[in-house]
């Protein structure tokens, strides 16, 4: 499964970053973000490819310049 996840600051709550990858990736680099850079999710959608998850990304970041990124097992 893929998860894509959009993420907020914690201090003035805009929408700074969307990542996306393999679940298990994804959820290694929010406990990191979460700890270190004070982000918090937003919301998450899953996919069953990647292709699908990338998608779901550029959808939910919209006309914004939000950041999109891959994370992949070497984090982001």
């Amino acid at each position: 499964m893929y998860t894509v996840y959009k993420l907020q600051n914690k201090d003035n709550e805009e929408d700074r970053l969307i990542i996306y990858g393999k679940s298990e990736h994804v959820e290694e680099k929010l406990k990191l973000l979460s700890i270190v850079e004070g982000y918090y999710g937003a919301g998450y959608d899953t996919s069953t490819s990647l292709s699908e998850a990338s998608d779901k990304a550029v959808e939910l970041a919209g006309e914004s310049s939000i950041d999109i990124v891959l994370v992949d097992g070497d984090g982001i």
